[in-house]
C-alpha cells in the first residue's frame, strides 16, 4: 500500500472522484449549525474507506483485511498530507513534459481569464483551470520561461487530471492572496 504523504503524490482525477462522492452523501444528510454535513458513523466509516481506497489505489476486499489500528494511522497519514501548506508550483512534469505556469499574468488574452473564470470554482473542472494557467514550457533563460500559446483548455485537460494536488492548490492560494493584495491597495 502506497499512503499520500505530500500533496503531489495525490493526482487530480483522485480528488475530484473522492469529492464527488463526498459532496454527493453531503447532500443527503442534514447540516449543523455551521453549514457542515453531519454524517452517521455508517456514512463516515464509508467516506473513510472510499478516501484509502481511492488514494492508495487499493481494492475494497485489500481495505477490510487491514487491521482497524492500521486502517486508522493510513487515515492519519493522509489527513495529515492535506494539512500541508501549499505554495505556488511553477513547472512540473508529467511524462517527461515540463509544464510551467503563466509567466506574466499581465498578459494573458481575454481567453484565458474567460476559462479561467468558469473553471477555477468548481471541482470538476479544476483540471480544465490548470490547462489554462500551466502549459508546456517552451524556452528557458535562467529563471525566465516562456509557455505554449494558450489554444483551449481541452488541449491539456485531460494531462492536467495527473497533476499532482499541489499544483491546483499552490495556485488557488496565489490567487486567493493575490486577490487579497489587489483589494487592500484598491481601497
Amino acid at each position: 500500500i502506497t499512503i499520500p504523504t505530500k500533496l503531489s503524490e495525490i493526482k487530480i482525477k483522485d480528488y475530484q472522484k473522492y469529492i464527488s462522492i463526498y459532496e454527493t452523501l453531503a447532500k443527503e444528510v442534514d447540516k449543523d449549525k455551521d453549514g457542515n454535513p453531519k454524517f452517521s458513523v455508517e456514512q463516515s466509516n464509508f467516506l473513510n474507506i472510499k478516501l484509502v481506497e481511492i488514494l492508495c489505489h487499493i481494492k475494497i476486499n485489500d481495505i477490510n483485511a487491514i487491521n482497524v489500528n492500521d486502517f486508522e494511522d493510513v487515515l492519519k497519514t493522509i489527513t495529515n498530507t492535506f494539512k500541508l501548506e501549499p505554495k505556488l508550483v511553477r513547472h512540473f512534469k508529467i511524462k517527461d513534459v515540463d509544464y510551467g505556469f503563466i509567466p506574466d499574468l499581465e498578459h494573458i488574452s481575454m481567453g484565458e481569464y474567460v476559462d479561467l473564470s468558469n473553471y477555477i470554482s468548481s471541482i470538476d473542472t479544476i483540471h480544465k483551470a490548470l490547462a489554462v494557467m500551466y502549459r508546456p514550457s517552451t524556452k528557458y533563460k535562467n529563471d525566465m520561461y516562456t509557455i505554449e500559446e494558450y489554444e483551449s483548455s481541452d488541449k491539456y485537460s485531460d494531462v492536467m487530471k495527473e497533476a499532482g494536488l499541489d499544483v491546483y492548490l499552490g495556485a488557488q492560494v496565489f490567487f486567493y492572496t493575490l486577490g487579497i493584495q489587489l483589494a487592500k491597495h484598491t481601497l
